[in-house]
């Protein structure tokens, strides 16, 4: 591992601790060795992955997304057609009986 508390190869370190919720021996060992800067680093570095891997999933899936609420507004449009000709028909059919 070197002199360096959290070189950039153990940035899954970071990662994992970050995942478990369980920051706590991380910042207090770099602290205790006086290499702070390096879980800095290594939480910037993990920030920016992730901000990355939204930015793909929104990227990758607003199209399809935007898709579907075209779908779902057409979907709603037809349900209103349906729901007045059903209306119509049961007014016309109790009309029709007197």
């Amino acid at each position: 591992m070197g002199d360096a508390l959290l070189p950039r190869s153990d940035d899954a370190v970071v990662a994992s601790l970050i995942d478990e919720d369980d920051l706590a021996p991380l910042v207090r060992a770099a602290f205790e060795r006086g290499k702070p800067d390096e879980v800095v680093s290594s939480l910037r570095n993990l920030a920016q992955d992730r901000e990355r891997e939204v930015e793909e999933l929104c990227r990758v899936y607003y199209e399809d997304f935007v898709h579907s609420l075209g779908r779902l507004q057409k979907s709603r449009s037809i349900a209103g057609d349906i729901k007045s000709k059903v209306a119509a028909t049961y007014v016309w059919h109790l009309l029709s009986k007197n």
